[in-house]
């Protein structure tokens, strides 16, 4: 087993109580959303953001109903940023499936992708701290701008270092 695993298998039950608030967070009455969230969130992905909020609350003090808030806005924001960067990048796979956009159209997956970040901002008005909050809307801001920049340099020949690191420095 290595060293990512046993971090998650230590942290196996804070998962599982994410994933609860995860789906509770998506919860809709729109058939057609659900359609595409579902899909989306099919295959599950490492869940490295939530593990590292989780492993700071822990070191910090405590997992709280707001740490879970907290972790899943972060998974939503990178949920939202990968449905938009599917779109963008015309791919037509995500984690080995068919991405949303192949699967349900362009429209359909920049909008559900919209959905998906709205609710990470819902989400983190649930961790009750203006600081977080914060936080998360430049991230959001800096994600967008760091894609819109590297969308300007693709035919590029040659970039330059500077600006490739900014890039990588907003989407990351």
């Amino acid at each position: 087993m290595d060293e990512s695993q046993v971090i998650k298998e230590s942290l196996r039950d804070e998962l599982n109580q994410f994933d609860i608030y995860l789906w509770k967070s998506l919860e809709n009455n729109n058939s057609r959303i659900s359609e595409i969230l579902r899909h989306a969130f099919k295959v599950d992905g490492k869940r490295i953001r939530p593990m590292l909020v989780f492993l700071v609350a822990k070191c910090c003090g405590e997992i709280t109903p707001a740490t879970y808030h907290g972790a899943v806005t972060v998974e939503l924001l990178h949920m939202a940023t990968l449905m938009h960067d599917d779109v963008v990048d015309e791919a037509s796979t995500r984690r080995g499936q068919p991405s949303s956009n192949a699967v349900f159209d362009n429209k359909r997956s920049v909008l559900a992708g919209d959905y998906v970040l709205s609710s990470a901002l819902r989400e983190s008005v649930k961790t009750n701290n203006l600081e977080i909050i914060g936080i998360i809307s430049e991230l959001g801001q800096n994600l967008a701008e760091g894609e819109l920049n590297q969308y300007s340099l693709v035919n590029e020949i040659i970039i330059d270092e500077e600006e490739y690191f900014k890039v990588i420095d907003k989407k990351t």
